[in-house]
C-alpha cells in the first residue's frame, strides 16, 4: 500500500482498511485493543460520511469479525497485601518512561482512586480548597443511568500540597490542572 495516502473516500477498500488494522494488531506492542478499536472508528467515520453523501457505502462494515476481538488485556486481581502495593508504588515512582504530566498523574493517582482520565480532566473549580474536596462528574457512564453523576473525593496532603503551590505561584493559567507548565510539574514531583 502506498505510504502517504491520497485517496477519496469511495475508493478506500475494506482489504485496505483491514490491512492496516492487521498491522496495528500484529506489532510488537501487543496492540490487539488498538488494532480493533481502530477498525471500529474507521466504520464511524464511513457512517458518518456515508449519511453526509460523501461516500456511498460504509466498506469498515465488511471487516467486521475479521480480527482479533478487542479485549483490552488481561484483568488483574486487586492488589491488597501491603508489601505487594509498596511495590507498586516504588515501581510508580521510579518509572521514567513517559511524559513528566503523565508521570504526574499516575503518581497522583494512589492519592485519589479515580479514573486516569478524571484526574488529568481535574479542573481548578472542582476543589473545595477549604473542605479538602474534589467535586466532579466522572467521566465513564456519561449520561447513563446505571452510573454515578457526581462523585466527591478526599484530597490527600500530599497531593493539596502540590495544588496550593501551584495555585500560590500561579504557573497554571488553565482551568485544567494537568495540562501544566514544567515548574509546577517539578514541584510535585520533588512533593511525591
Amino acid at each position: 500500500m502506498p505510504r502517504n495516502w491520497r485517496l477519496k473516500m469511495n475508493d478506500i477498500t475494506s482489504e485496505m482498511i483491514l490491512s492496516v488494522c492487521e498491522a496495528i494488531q500484529n506489532n510488537e506492542n501487543q496492540a490487539t485493543f488498538v488494532g480493533a478499536s481502530t477498525r471500529l472508528y474507521t466504520e464511524k467515520v464511513f457512517s458518518f460520511a456515508v449519511a453526509r453523501g460523501l461516500c456511498d457505502r460504509n466498506v469498515a462494515i465488511d471487516t467486521r469479525g475479521e480480527l482479533a476481538p478487542a479485549s483490552s488485556g488481561n484483568h488483574l486481581p486487586a492488589i491488597t497485601k501491603p508489601d505487594q502495593f509498596a511495590t507498586l508504588l516504588n515501581d510508580m515512582s521510579h518509572f521514567k518512561g513517559a511524559s513528566k504530566t503523565t508521570l504526574e498523574v499516575m503518581n497522583l493517582l494512589p492519592y485519589v482512586f479515580v479514573r486516569s482520565i478524571d484526574l488529568r480532566s481535574m479542573r481548578w473549580q472542582d476543589i473545595d480548597w477549604d473542605n479538602k474536596l474534589w467535586e466532579f462528574s466522572p467521566t465513564k457512564g456519561e449520561g447513563r443511568e446505571d452510573m454515578v453523576s457526581h462523585l466527591v473525593v478526599p484530597l490527600a496532603i500530599q497531593s493539596l500540597s502540590a495544588y496550593e503551590e501551584y495555585k500560590q505561584l500561579q504557573v497554571i493559567k488553565n482551568m485544567y490542572l494537568h495540562r501544566c507548565v514544567p515548574q509546577a510539574i517539578a514541584i510535585l514531583a520533588k512533593r511525591l
